[in-house]
């Protein structure tokens, strides 16, 4: 049965609302170690419906040095309406997406401050929520706007990190980019 046979609309939640949700996800508290890092979740019409896709890695992080982070060990895609998880998966059971294998990197420091890295994640979930229902609607949204959001995430996102995000949501990136 669908929602729509049960009488409940359909909503795409904000992206502020998936990331306040992600930090309390069953999913991440019983699933994903501790001193693994998270990846920022974004778009991809790959898995059958709108999701957002997810991928974490074992970090090393150490008082006064850069954090080293090792390749994705797990993956996974929540559904865009309502948050339901659509797959997870253990990189050993189900390989990441794209069959990429990626290396330990370590990662640079961070130059923001905590305010201003807060501001910049801010911008990007603006621009986010202005341009996420258009990319799952497989409409071109405005260029400007996606040139925008593409320069953002290639500044926010650790620049050893682009690959594995390339290839955990390749469509959005594809669309970014038209």
């Amino acid at each position: 049965m669908s929602q729509q046979d049960v009488g409940i609309e359909k909503r795409l939640m904000s992206y502020g609302e998936l990331r306040e949700r992600q930090k309390s996800h069953v999913l991440i508290r019983s699933e994903v170690p501790l001193e693994h890092a998270v990846s920022l979740p974004l778009p991809s019409l790959a898995w059958g419906e709108p999701a957002y896709g997810f991928f974490a890695s074992p970090a090393l992080r150490r008082p006064n040095e850069p954090m080293q982070q090792g390749a994705p060990d797990r993956w996974w895609m929540l559904a865009a309406y309502g948050g339901r998880v659509l797959v997870y998966a253990l990189c050993k059971s189900l390989p990441f997406p794209g069959g990429a294998q990626f290396e330990t990197v370590t990662l640079p420091r961070v130059a923001l401050s905590r305010d201003e890295l807060r501001q910049s994640l801010k911008a990007v979930e603006g621009a986010l929520d202005s341009l996420v229902p258009r990319f799952f609607a497989q409409e071109p949204g405005d260029a400007q706007e996606r040139k925008h959001l593409g320069a953002m995430l290639t500044e926010l996102l650790p620049k050893p990190l682009h690959p594995q995000y390339r290839a955990m949501v390749p469509d959005f990136f594809s669309w970014l980019e038209r």
